[in-house]
């Protein structure tokens, strides 16, 4: 029996519908991506259709661990829209059962255009750099349940980006510094997990260098104000409706995040 061969453009629309809805997307074997690169196909296709400000980007498989977990031999990157992205603290409601993920993100903010061509070295990207903040990273899927798919579902869907709520700016920082700068994430006060930058497989500030080199060699702008979350520092956790959550990094500041009742989530208005 010959198979169904695999439509990037029929499962970009059915995730663009699914974001403006707000509806769990089901998805059968012929509809999910096969690889990393057939799933960054998608995305992109995602994030055309949407024609809306991207504030943010994030990148997945940074780190050895979800690297290992999703399979790839490589990190990729993915949009937030501008009304996902909300400064600490912040308030956001649980998912249907109760319960909230998030992850203990640092993130850079770009005080330059990036360049359209030529090196991005790691001097030149110091230069773009104007501030380093503690964030958490709130995933969310238009699939019944995140990574219920697999890995490249999970990259085609906008990367499973929910919002990104953001700390202070902190301008003293040094590539050093960060990786050896250990991030806690708290619950009502009690660590929950932790980590470092050493966590990140390129530490980072090498992290960022590798998302700006492969927007750029994809032609996406990274205008001045853009935010980058550069991989989990602590894991993914769950908690309940009703907590207070802190992602805290030494010496930078922290995040903050009140978890309230659920509600259904939709993609914002177009303005």
């Amino acid at each position: 029996m010959a198979t169904t061969a695999f439509d990037p453009a029929k499962l970009a629309h059915r995730i663009s519908a699914a974001l403006q809805t707000g509806g769990a997307l089901q998805l059968g074997t012929a509809d999910i991506p096969p690889d990393l690169d057939t799933a960054e196909t998608v995305l992109f296709r995602v994030v055309e259709s949407l024609g809306q400000p991207f504030a943010a980007w994030k990148l997945g498989a940074s780190t050895t661990a979800s690297r290992q977990a999703q399979g790839f031999d490589r990190a990729w990157s993915a949009p937030f829209l501008a009304a996902e992205v909300l400064t600490s603290p912040a308030r956001l409601p649980a998912e249907a059962d109760g319960m909230l993920g998030l992850e203990c993100e640092l993130v850079f903010r770009l005080g330059a255009d990036m360049p359209s061509a030529g090196l991005l070295d790691a001097a030149t990207v110091a230069g773009l750099v104007v501030a380093v903040q503690a964030g958490i990273e709130v995933p969310a899927s238009r699939y019944p349940a995140l990574g219920i798919y697999g890995a490249p579902a999970l990259v085609a869907d906008r990367g499973a980006t929910g919002w990104l709520v953001i700390g202070e700016d902190s301008t003293d920082w040094t590539p050093a510094e960060l990786d050896e700068m250990s991030a806690r994430l708290l619950v009502n006060g009690v660590a929950h997990a932790s980590g470092s930058g050493r966590d990140l497989i390129e530490g980072p500030f090498g992290a960022l260098c590798d998302h700006l080199r492969r927007m750029q060699a994809r032609g996406v702008p990274q205008p001045a104000g853009t935010l980058v979350s550069i991989g989990s520092l602590a894991g993914f956790c769950r908690v309940p409706a009703g907590a207070s959550v802190t992602a805290e990094f030494a010496g930078l500041g922290c995040a903050r995040l009140e978890i309230a009742d659920a509600i259904r989530r939709t993609l914002p208005e177009r303005g």
